[in-house]
């Protein structure tokens, strides 16, 4: 049993990573259209750099508090659920 729960554990960190890089890369793209005026240029001007820095900040801060929402809505559904199963026995 303690295997299958460390390999379910696993799952849910390998998910979590690839669900992070997904949302960096998706950051990256976003912010990069928006900033970045000179792609033929090799280095960023100071107004690029400043705007990503920015940009970056704020997708990733509202990334992390809708993560946060859903988690909690998620648990309190969860909780209602199993509340609700224990009040009918199970048969919910």
């Amino acid at each position: 049993m303690e295997i299958q729960e460390q390999h379910v554990e696993e799952t849910e960190n390998d998910s979590f990573k690839m669900a992070m890089k997904q949302h960096s890369v998706f950051i990256y793209d976003i912010c990069t259209k928006i900033c970045i005026t000179n792609f033929k240029s090799k280095d960023l001007s100071d107004k690029e750099k400043l705007c990503l820095g920015k940009c970056f900040d704020r997708k990733v801060e509202s990334f992390f508090v809708s993560s946060h929402t859903l988690t909690n809505f998620m648990e309190a559904h969860q909780k209602k659920q199993s509340e609700s199963q224990s009040f009918t026995g199970g048969f919910a």
